[in-house]
């Protein structure tokens, strides 16, 4: 048995694909008040 064996069945999870805006907004600092 796989130690992350999905027991409950169903659909494989889905992946989205990464979005590099979060990133370069908290790499600006925070947001002005």
């Amino acid at each position: 048995m796989a130690i992350h064996e999905n027991l409950l069945g169903g659909p494989p999870p889905t992946h989205l694909p990464a979005d590099p805006e979060p990133r370069v907004l908290r790499a600006r600092g925070p947001a002005p008040p």
